[in-house]
């Protein structure tokens, strides 16, 4: 878990460092009807639009494994393992 989430912040940190225009103002730009169309945000990987969604999906993905990973501690620390 802490290495996804130190990869997720190195990612996140990159993404928004390299924005040219300003964080603020790209991530305003960013339409939500666009998610809507996933093929069109595959063609271009390049755009703020997909950077967002991969980053979000980085994000889901994490929370996932942290919350399966908290359980499987919980059960076996009940176990006396």
């Amino acid at each position: 878990f802490w290495t996804w989430l130190l990869g997720f912040a190195l990612y996140g940190g990159r993404w928004a460092y390299n924005q040219q225009d300003g964080l603020l103002p790209t991530i305003q730009g960013i339409d939500p009807n666009a998610y809507l169309a996933p093929q069109a945000l595959l063609a271009d990987l390049g755009s703020p639009t997909a950077q967002v969604g991969v980053l979000g999906i980085v994000l889901i993905v994490g929370l996932l494994v942290f919350i399966i990973d908290a359980a499987d501690r919980s059960y076996w620390d009940k176990q006396g393992a």
